[in-house]
């Protein structure tokens, strides 16, 4: 009486394409991982050098009309420019501009443009925020 091959379990070769299929699985995953963390930390700087860009154009809007920061550079000479603070700030990663005209978009308003500079892994952001202040406010 012959007996017969036992036919329970799984071969080597069935095992060893188990495994490869779990591992390319479990490495696209990690591989996401790491993106999604790359993605969040760039989120995070642009976010925070958005927000030191809103605080500082706060911190322009309370100023009194005739402060040094809300002079309009466009119209005055190297000599008078000389006199005046820089109108920028470095804050983290993030350099913050910014540039004041008077009388646009009309009379008695100030239209203030801050540009925030910010380097992501060797990509240059800018992010752009605009404000417009009326004689009184």
């Amino acid at each position: 009486m012959k007996q017969q091959p036992n036919e329970n379990g799984f071969t080597l070769v069935e095992v060893m394409v188990a495994i490869t299929v779990f591992a390319v699985g479990i490495l696209a995953a990690a591989s996401m991982q790491i993106t999604s963390t790359q993605t969040n930390a760039s989120a995070r700087g642009i976010t925070e050098s958005t927000m030191a860009g809103s605080m500082q154009m706060e911190r322009l809007m309370g100023r009194p009309w005739s402060h040094p920061d809300l002079v309009d550079r466009s119209r005055l000479d190297e000599v008078e420019l000389a006199d005046l603070p820089p109108a920028q700030i470095n804050v983290g990663r993030s350099q913050i501009s910014w540039t004041v005209r008077d009388n646009i978009p009309t009379q008695d308003t100030k239209t203030v443009v801050m540009t925030i500079t910010t380097n992501d892994r060797g990509i240059v952001k800018t992010i752009t925020l605009n404000k417009v202040m009326a004689l009184g406010q």
